[in-house]
């Protein structure tokens, strides 16, 4: 095999620069696009994009390889040990030492006879790997040596052996299972011994070729043989075909011949159908039984290449998270020709697509794209790996990554430092020369971890041999929130302790029980640095945390629990009480009665709505009712409500409330078109205060089904805030009143009658919003006085 040097093939095409156009996804409308452009290595970026369309989500993740870069290659990755037993793209990609990667060939399931086969050819290194006629439907990627690619449908290629006579056979496939009618080669790559004669195949010849290509023992209805390292076989069961190899005697060299389209190949993979040429989207396979997916939205890779053949294009539509719609493969082609693509491909598909990278800066190998849903990574027969052979050139840069970029005094953070070279290549690096530098923000470094002990920012600098770089990390002040999750655990289980804290302009910072002080309540386990260890038995109890002052009590349930006096708890911090925006303003501009759903299901609740109403006809400019709503009765308040029944936009002086429908889970499952809708309104706000109005909550219980719609919705609102208007939302929620900042965005929740209590009749409350030009303040007031 060693000697299946291929030799010269020319490819011409005109040129075209590299582009990417982010067209709305097909079929469906686009809400928005998000690009996430990062470098792998010099000659490689790779882009997240993601298109939030009213579908739902498109989750796209693309390699850009620039072939013009000297240091840069594409090769075929396979289980070098037996090309039969499948890999993930990832091991198979850190097995060879790839920059990069996607999955390959489509494959043939392995069965109880027939082992896994790539379907089409393989070539790695000018080396066949493994062959056969793809067949009129199947298309294959090829790179020459000289680095030009080339896609297009292989027909009737042609392998061949020629004996010392002059005289030729064909070879049907290489490292393939066979029915023997016509001559397979296979090596130690396929299996360690020959097949050997069988009922099945009684008129086996096997002819042994040594590495060299000499025939080593010609081996007619024989049992199996040992391969020899680095030979093959030649075998046929077809009475001509044995008569072609039965001439062959040991000591006679042999030829394998290809085709000149093989020629000069650097690499090939074997794909599935032509997606591009030339420009032109293709339509629909023909073969609907060779793919017969083809029409359903699914995950899917692809290939392709500028007109100008200087980058190729890897695409793969990650289908591992939740709400993603894939692709159909009509929409794969206008994709990939959008992203610039000329002539393009699709590889294997579905559960198969895979892509991995390596992160800025990192050395090792993630998965950052995968056709599957939760963890597991399907193996395939094969991938195309990006490989770098830039030479190191020192340390060019440095590049300072923080374990979080937010903290409080005496909260220390980690500062990891990164050396590249000046291909984009990580470096390795004594860490013991590196030093720190703090500016701003006063605090000390221990080693790499910067420890604060005033609020500011912090500026902090690294220098490595006369090269720095610096980064940034807010001390936050003041707390306005203390959060983590419950914690459920089964005995002796081990689990991690992330408590959040955040301050008053909503930004963020994660503590660890080693930075706030705690007591442990129900005898429900034990500490170890940051996590928590369940103890033996079924308790519930709770995890008592104290951090500047303020107080919060996380649950602990451990197996089936059991009973706990909570009353022995400290009391927890109430922040709507200590909250610099609870305050009432004199005078105000607009006074708003805010109130949760107000369906009537009790006695208590239409006495309950009664008195809101009376409340909210004292003094009120306004009024808003949230959730599922007793339109008859509201009729009795001075002022039509704002309800959240219908989507609507409504001016009140300098505010404007924006009604959106949540009430399935989300603004897309609830009514997709609200979406450019909303988008639209938030264009033509004049006002400076801006109301989002919901039915439900965004995050969190009863909240969006869907986190990354949420994210999108507070992602659209940032940019609404970032121009100078406030931002409110208010939302039907679970709590009585609950209330935060995110990012500066103003959060406020209330269940109106939801669990309204006539034990706790002071508990079931309204809120007052008042508003003042461009100051906004609010206040929690009991329904009965």
């Amino acid at each position: 095999m060693k000697k299946f040097i291929l030799k010269s093939l020319l490819l011409v095409m005109a040129s075209l620069m590299f582009t990417v156009n982010l067209k709305p996804a097909f079929g469906y409308s686009a809400l928005d696009t998000r690009v996430q452009t990062e470098i792998v290595t010099e000659g490689v970026t790779r882009q997240y994009i993601t298109k939030y369309t009213t579908a739902g989500w498109l989750y796209l993740s693309v390699l850009k390889v620039d072939l013009h870069n000297p240091y840069i290659t594409l090769n075929a990755i396979f289980n070098d040990n037996k090309l039969s037993t499948k890999k993930t793209v990832l091991q198979m990609a850190t097995t060879s030492g790839a920059l990069a990667a996607v999955n390959g060939n489509f494959f043939d399931p392995a069965s109880s006879n027939v082992p896994s086969q790539p379907i089409g050819v393989i070539i790695s290194d000018n080396r066949i790997i493994s062959y056969s006629d793809p067949g009129k439907d199947f298309a294959t990627f090829s790179l020459t040596s000289d680095k030009i690619p080339d896609i297009s449908l292989w027909n009737a290629v042609g392998l061949k052996v020629v004996a010392p006579d002059g005289t030729s056979a064909p070879i049907d496939r290489v490292n393939k299972f066979s029915d023997f009618n016509n001559i397979t080669l296979y090596d130690r790559m396929w299996r360690d011994t020959t097949y050997g004669v069988s009922k099945g195949f009684p008129g086996m010849v096997e002819v042994i070729v040594d590495q060299d290509n000499t025939v080593v023992e010609v081996r007619d209805r024989q049992p199996p043989a040992n391969i020899p390292v680095g030979g093959y076989v030649l075998a046929s069961s077809n009475a001509d075909k044995r008569n072609f190899l039965l001439k062959l005697k040991p000591g006679d060299g042999v030829k394998i011949q290809a085709s000149p389209l093989l020629e000069n190949l650097k690499t090939a993979l074997g794909g599935g159908s032509m997606l591009v040429k030339e420009g032109k989207v293709l339509p629909p396979p023909s073969n609907k039984n060779a793919f017969p997916s083809y029409n359903s939205q699914a995950a899917r890779t692809a290939i392709g290449y500028t007109q100008d053949k200087r980058y190729i294009i890897l695409l793969v539509v990650d289908k591992s998270k939740p709400n993603s719609i894939g692709l159909t493969y009509n929409e794969l082609a206008q994709e990939m020709k959008s992203l610039g693509a000329y002539n393009a491909m699709s590889f294997d598909g579905g559960g198969s697509s895979s892509m991995v990278a390596r992160p800025y800066g990192d050395t090792e190998l993630i998965t950052v794209a995968n056709g599957s849903q939760g963890n597991w990574t399907r193996p395939v027969v094969s991938g195309l790996g990006i490989f770098s052979t830039a030479p190191s050139s020192g340390v060019a840069k440095l590049v300072l990554k923080a374990d979080d970029y937010n903290t409080y005094p005496g909260v220390p953070r980690t500062i990891k430092v990164v050396a590249l070279d000046s291909h984009e290549n990580p470096v390795n690096i004594d860490t013991s020369k590196i030093t720190f530098n703090v500016q701003g923000s006063t605090g000390t470094m221990d080693g790499n971890v910067f420890t604060p002990d005033s609020p500011g920012v912090a500026v902090i600098s690294a220098v490595y041999e006369n090269i720095s770089s610096s980064i940034s990390i807010n001390v936050l002040e003041d707390v306005a929130e203390l959060k983590a999750s419950s914690i459920v655990a089964n005995p002796g289980q081990k689990k991690d302790v992330v408590i959040y804290a955040k301050d008053s302009r909503g930004k963020r910072a994660q503590l660890t029980l080693k930075d706030v002080n705690y007591k442990i309540y129900g005898d429900v386990g034990t500490v170890d640095g940051i996590a928590f260890i369940a103890g033996k038995y079924n308790r519930t109890g709770a995890i008592s945390v104290e951090f500047m002052g303020y107080r919060l009590n996380i649950p602990v349930k451990v197996g089936t629990g059991s009973q706990f006096d909570s009353s022995q708890l400290p009391q927890a911090t109430n922040f709507i009480d200590i909250d610099k925006g609870n305050r009432e303003i004199t005078d105000p501009d607009l006074k708003i009665a805010v109130i949760g759903q107000t369906k009537v299901k009790t006695l208590f609740d239409l006495l309950m709505l009664r008195n809101f109403i009376e409340e909210a006809n004292k003094n009120n400019t306004l009024v808003v009712a949230m959730g599922d709503n007793e339109s008859n009765l509201l009729k009795e308040l001075n002022i039509t409500p704002i309800v959240t029944t219908n989507k609507g936009s409504y001016t009140y002086g300098n505010s404007t409330f924006i009604v959106l429908n949540t009430s399935k889970g989300g603004i897309k499952d609830t009514d997709p078109a609200q979406w450019p809708w909303f988008k639209d309104q938030l264009q033509k706000v004049k006002t400076d205060n801006v109301f989002i109005v919901l039915p439900t909550n965004v995050w969190g219980t009863g909240g969006f089904k869907d986190p990354e719609e949420s994210r999108l919705f507070e992602d659209v609102l940032m940019n609404i805030k970032n121009s100078g208007k406030n931002v409110w939302i208010l939302q039907n929620g679970y709590d009585r009143v609950y209330t935060t900042v995110n990012d500066g965005i103003r959060y406020i929740s209330t269940n109106g009658l939801s669990n309204s209590s006539l034990k706790n009749i002071h508990g079931n409350v309204y809120i007052n919003i008042y508003v003042k030009g461009n100051v906004i303040s609010y206040t929690v007031n009991p329904i009965f006085k």
